[in-house]
């Protein structure tokens, strides 16, 4: 069975386009520890089958089952959609980063200036 459900989870990450690293990534989990269930190689309890069943938003049945798993273009679309939102938002909060140190770097020196002004009047 842990095959079965490998090469399940395997087919719908490639239909989905994601990678071993963004499924691990949004399930917790390590990227060899996803591999290793993708392999077979780990058990799957079922919490970890639901929580994936509901990332590739199928049910536990669907992972399961013996016929083959189709997805309709819509399902597909909504999950490119969801994917390239999400790799926006990273770009996005990386800038932020970005930003937010800049500002951090220029709010100091603007208090070392003051200071330094401060001092100079003292003198």
């Amino acid at each position: 069975m842990k095959v079965v459900i490998g090469e399940r989870l395997r087919a719908l990450r490639a239909i989905k386009k994601y990678t071993v690293v963004s499924v691990a990534q949004a399930l917790g989990v390590s990227p060899t520890g996803y591999a290793k269930i993708e392999s077979g190689q780990s058990n799957v309890t079922i919490e970890r089958l639901e929580q994936i069943a509901a990332f590739f938003e199928v049910s536990v049945a669907d992972l399961l089952a013996e016929e083959t798993l189709e997805l309709t273009p819509e399902e597909i679309s909504r999950k490119e959609i969801k994917a390239e939102i999400n790799t926006e938002m990273q770009k996005l909060h990386k800038r932020m980063n970005k930003i937010e140190t800049m500002l951090q770097i220029m709010l100091k020196e603007i208090i070392r200036k003051k200071k330094k002004a401060k001092k100079e009047e003292k003198d």
